[in-house]
């Protein structure tokens, strides 16, 4: 289709904007172009680069108590595909997510993000200071607003246009916000990417505490740190990686290893001479550490670590001070009380912490049959290394879906929406429930840590165009083009984006997409298929291991 637009100027977008939005800035930017705040931002103060030629906005919005900024990227008429995509967040973060909006330009999307309120780091949890009001900006009310206005703008830049279709991509935070947006208001996306969502805040952050608490004294004899986060890696890698028919240094089936701790007890006859080890005490800290957590009552409260993780561990349990960190929920969030220290958790922080729901962040209503019924498709993906957000919270999260829209897990899948239908035409399935995938697909992704990347050492591809995957690479490793998937085809098959794309406008779903990994020279490393859950990758006992062509989905 022959777009217009507008011109690049305030006036454009300020005759459009309700009385309580106003214009900030907004800027042309040219080709191989950067953009962004700098280290006036404090979450993002990287800027996207790589840009195409587009038009650059900044707006504020102060509406009664809700206060936030928004941000979009406009390609010229001849790059505009038609189409919005919205960015998600990461953390707590404030700022616009400008590294992130950069990868959505190249495909021709008009490109949208909030600062979601305020403006402070990843970590920082106290926004001078965190008010209500605030945090209900930063766990749904700003992305919501955004999205509202971001269709109106980019419309009216474009001639007013009529916007074909709308898309999210987010992970972590990012991936929370897309779940929750989806759940208050289906009409927003059509497609939705969301990998590792934080998506029960209310869970997750008196969890942290509970973790903390447990490693705590440092000089405790119950303490463990890196170098004993190195001997559980060594071990789970000796003993779970073999379960998937092969040894690969990728653990594929991290829940179905049960770890000997005999090899790593000091002590123990079975440790190796001149073998790293942890102590009894430190054996039933890590036990802790990766076991689901219950109160004492009896009710859940969130999925441990999953072995295979231990790399990131250092996150919550040794990064600056733990003490700090793993306190500031309660601090400056849950109790308004700077002194409250990681002695006094109790299974009470959990409980007043479900009952607040600050900031209505949780993304917990998990019937979406509304934005299934109008044709609404949400990709999840998670990697199973991840330390940050464990994998079993993200398969919970499927499964509750599953239950709560009375719904069946196909252990088959095709790549047509009326999969379901067919099979129960030819008696392949006496269930008569719908299976999820028809609108909800989760790929689990062997070796892949939080949100991207595998240590050096394992080498798991996790490469697909996911959510700041590509931004990585060519901010982190100076490689790539800042948005697809290097030296691989521009196709559904390798892009996740693509293959969203092509479910949401097509009707194909992905059976797979292709993860890839590189060596420092470029070259492609490994490439892998990633399946629809609960199918698996399975090597088909020929050709070389690191080809994805040599493995099936089974």
């Amino acid at each position: 289709m022959f777009y217009t637009t507008k011109p690049c100027k305030a006036g454009t977008f300020s005759s459009v904007l309700p009385s309580f939005a106003s214009v900030e800035r907004v800027d042309t930017v040219a080709a191989n172009g950067t953009y962004g705040e700098g280290a006036a931002d404090l979450g993002f103060p990287s800027n996207a680069t790589l840009l195409p030629p587009l038009c650059a906005v900044i707006v504020a919005v102060h509406n009664g108590s809700s206060n936030y900024r928004l941000a979009l990227f406009l390609p010229t008429a001849a790059n505009w595909n038609g189409r919005i995509m919205t960015i998600g967040s990461y953390s707590f973060a404030g700022g616009i997510n400008w590294p992130n909006m950069g990868e959505a330009p190249h495909y021709g999307f008009a490109t949208l993000a909030t600062d979601g309120g305020h403006n402070s780091s990843q970590s920082d949890l106290d926004w001078a200071p965190t008010t209500l009001e605030k945090l209900e900006d930063w766990g749904y009310r700003a992305l919501h607003g955004t999205v509202g206005l971001g269709k109106t703008l980019t419309s009216a830049y474009y001639n007013n246009a009529r916007i074909a279709y709308s898309y999210y991509s987010g992970c972590s935070t990012g991936g929370r916000q897309g779940l929750k947006e989806i759940q208050i208001s289906p009409e927003s996306f059509d497609g939705t990417l969301v990998g590792a969502p934080a998506w029960d805040t209310s869970r997750l952050m008196p969890w942290l505490t509970r973790i903390g608490a447990a490693n705590l004294p440092d000089d405790g004899p119950n303490h463990i740190d890196l170098p004993e986060f190195a001997t559980l890696a060594a071990a789970a890698l000796a003993q779970c990686d073999h379960l998937d028919g092969h040894n690969d240094s990728i653990i594929s089936r991290p829940e179905a290893c049960v770890l000997d701790w005999a090899p790593i007890t000091c002590g123990n006859p079975a440790v190796p001479v001149g073998g790293s080890c942890l102590t009894p005490a430190q054996v039933k800290t890590a036990q802790y550490l990766y076991a689901d957590a219950f109160t004492a009552s009896g009710d859940f409260i969130q999925s441990g670590y999953s072995l295979g993780s231990e790399d990131l561990w250092y996150v919550y349990l040794a990064f600056g001070d733990a003490s700090d960190f793993d306190t500031r929920y309660e601090r400056f969030w849950l109790y308004n009380d700077t002194n409250w220290n990681w002695t006094q958790y109790s299974d009470q922080v959990f409980y007043d912490s479900l009952k607040l729901n600050l900031g209505n962040a949780s993304a917990d209503h998990y019937d979406i049959s509304a934005y299934r019924d109008r044709g609404g498709k949400v990709l999840l993906y998670q990697g199973l290394a991840d330390g940050v957000i464990m994998p079993r919270m993200t398969t919970y999260y499927y499964n509750q879906t599953i239950e709560a829209m009375n719904l069946r897990l196909a252990t088959t899948v095709s790549s047509k929406e009326d999969y379901h239908r067919h099979h129960k035409k030819d008696g392949h399935h006496n269930d008569a429930r719908p299976p999820i995938q028809d609108f909800f697909r989760y790929f689990q992704v062997p070796g892949m840590q939080h949100c991207f990347a595998s240590p050096q050492e394992v080498a798991a591809p996790w490469m697909f165009a996911a959510p700041g995957q590509a931004t990585l690479l060519s901010q982190g490793y100076n490689f790539g083009a800042g948005w697809g998937v290097p030296n691989q085809p521009a196709s559904a098959a390798h892009d996740a984006v693509l293959a969203l794309m092509a479910w949401v406008e097509n009707a194909t779903a992905p059976t797979s997409l292709v993860a890839s990994v590189w060596n420092a020279d470029g070259t492609v490393n490994r490439t892998r298929p990633l399946c629809v859950y609960p199918q698996e990758a399975v090597y088909g006992g020929k050709g070389s291991v690191n080809l994805a062509a040599n493995w099936q989905c089974k």
